[in-house]
């Protein structure tokens, strides 16, 4: 199964995830930054500085994740209205 969704990212984290909750036996998660900042992937509570800063992902490059339902993956960026396609594969 694949599950797909456009998530606007700002500076308060969203969960990288196409609806409420994560793709039951999801096995894996494809981002794609389509907006004009760099947005920080990582764990609940990801920074875009300092020590809980996320793994950065810039404009038009896209990460994958070979990551199970039950772990929880956020998304956010240094300023509002910025696009990222997410794509979950079970």
């Amino acid at each position: 199964d694949l599950k797909s969704a456009l998530k606007t990212v700002g500076t308060t984290e969203v969960a990288a995830q196409v609806g409420a909750s994560a793709l039951p036996d999801r096995i894996g998660i494809f981002l794609f930054n389509d907006g004009p900042a760099t947005v920080y992937v990582g764990p609940t509570g990801v920074t875009t500085s300092g020590a809980t800063k996320g793994l950065p992902l810039f404009k038009n490059q896209s990460i994958y994740y070979e990551l199970p339902d039950f772990v929880a993956l956020f998304v956010i960026a240094g300023s509002n209205g910025n696009s990222v396609i997410i794509q979950e594969i079970a």
